[in-house]
């Protein structure tokens, strides 16, 4: 086998019809043979050259070294990267999305672990973020509640990263089976193809970000604010999601790509964009003018603990700042709230043991992290406190 390092049961998982299928979408033609072999045989229609065969049946001996010799000729042929394939192979029909995130630290495919944690929140933001761009475009969405979001970004998979960079590999559903809509005119009583939601989404997030850049570099920042005919709306929570990449330093870039599905035709914008660190200002600025007004809550809240912060006090107790999860009805908001040490106790034992905290007090909402300026009545509460099912879910519980 050509390609040891392949993971023998992903290798498994991917069945002759979804390699035929993969190498007809990609240009690789079928070659006749007689009926007595057991394998197909591929040509790739630009340089023939090129061949590839894909075993018949899962049941030969040498499958798993046929298939990884498919995937490694494969990913040659298409100059991709064996993960691509795989993903391609394994989870059909989708655009792979992929944050690339560079520093000095990154060089061998590791990242500090504070910073990965980001990586992954922040990909997961913009994703859901442009979702909700293309459902209901505004400059932000206060309430991020809607189930065709949500069950798309259910659907999305995690893939592999990579050396030399450390990449975020997001796989996007296209959903290839086309959603017709009524024409505009009532003349009209025909339909019309909309492109698929999930293709819908990779699209306008490469879109939102190539003209993210190009305004920023023609000094066009207040388009992005007040969008002028024929711009596309970028919501305030899409640039809240670029700034929780950790971008901040000169030796620091993000980079973002797409490899489109070609079971749907491939969409005319960029597949690649590059964000330097001195855009980011740009973006913090753009973000702070499109985010309303900070403002005061007072009342009772149910929350998760997701981070402690404290220290030892004078009397050898921990006290100290905790970041709460602030269910607010159907989003959730993290906010910092200095604890007493009899609350911090509270606090470490409900994040030990996983269980919703209440808490009363003033919340001021900020960009990234909001706070309570003052608190009261800090407990750990049951499950039948918390108002929602998705507020359940938030807190990764089941009820």
């Amino acid at each position: 086998m050509s390609s040891t390092h392949i993971s023998e049961n992903l290798l498994r998982r991917v069945g002759p019809l979804a390699a035929q299928r993969y190498a007809t979408r990609h240009g690789w033609n079928r070659v006749n043979l007689p009926p007595r072999f057991s394998i197909a045989l591929y040509r790739l229609a630009a340089d023939p050259t090129k061949e590839v065969i894909v075993p018949q049946s899962p049941e030969v001996g040498d499958y798993v070294a046929r298939m990884a010799d498919f995937v490694s000729a494969v990913a040659n042929a298409e100059s991709r990267s064996m993960n691509e394939v795989l993903n391609a192979l394994i989870f059909p029909s989708a655009d792979t999305v992929r944050f690339g995130y560079k520093s000095p630290d990154t060089r061998l495919g590791t990242i500090a672990l504070p910073d990965g944690m980001n990586l992954f929140d922040a990909a997961l933001r913009a994703i859901s973020a442009t979702t909700y761009d293309i459902i209901r475009p505004e400059k932000f969405h206060a309430r991020m509640s809607n189930p065709e979001a949500e069950a798309y970004i259910k659907s999305c998979r995690m893939g592999q990263t990579e050396f030399s960079s450390f990449i975020v590999s997001c796989i996007c559903p296209v959903e290839p089976d086309s959603q017709l809509q009524l024409s505009a005119s009532e003349e009209d009583d025909g339909a019309i193809e909309a492109p698929a939601f999930g293709r819908q989404v990779t699209e306008r997030l490469m879109e939102s970000l190539t003209q993210i850049n190009s305004f920023v570099l023609a000094d066009q920042t207040d388009r992005l604010v007040n969008p002028e005919s024929g711009d596309i709306t970028i919501s305030g929570n899409f640039f809240e999601s670029l700034l929780g990449f950790p971008v901040s330093a000169e030796d620091t870039s993000l980079y973002v790509t797409t490899s489109w599905d070609t079971a749907l035709p491939i969409p005319s914008v960029p597949d690649r964009v590059d964000l330097r660190y001195d855009l980011f200002p740009s973006l913090e600025d753009v973000a702070r003018q499109l985010r309303p007004s900070r403002t005061a809550s007072d009342g009772r809240f149910i929350a998760k603990v997701s981070a402690l912060r404290g220290g030892l006090n004078s009397d050898n107790e921990m006290e100290g700042d905790a970041v709460l999860n602030i269910l607010d009805d159907e989003t959730s908001l993290k906010a910092k709230v200095w604890l007493a040490a009899v609350d911090y106790n509270k606090a470490c034992d409900a994040h030990k043991l996983n269980q919703p905290v209440a808490i009363n007090g003033t919340f001021l909402r900020g960009r990234k992290m909001s706070q309570f300026k003052t608190y009261s009545d800090f407990r750990i509460v049951s499950l039948d406190s918390v108002p929602t099912a998705i507020a359940a879910e938030q807190l990764g519980v089941n009820r």
